[in-house]
């Protein structure tokens, strides 16, 4: 039978994901942010259907 928490309690396993998520946060963050800061544009592509059978949607792609 498992003990009831009461509201606002914490409990160990709680506690520790929480601190384990922090920390990983902070040991990825800082490269990451510092790596995307560096960088310069950021190219986006996509296959757009211009020909063949989705070919009427092609335009509307290309707009977006």
């Amino acid at each position: 039978m498992k003990a009831q928490r009461s509201k606002g309690q914490v409990t160990r396993r709680h506690f520790l994901t929480t601190c384990g998520l922090l920390t990983g946060a902070a040991v990825l963050g800082g490269p990451l942010l510092r790596w995307s800061a560096a960088q310069g544009t950021i190219k986006i592509g996509t296959l757009i259907p211009l020909t063949g059978p989705l070919a009427e949607f092609g335009p509307n792609f290309q707009r977006a």
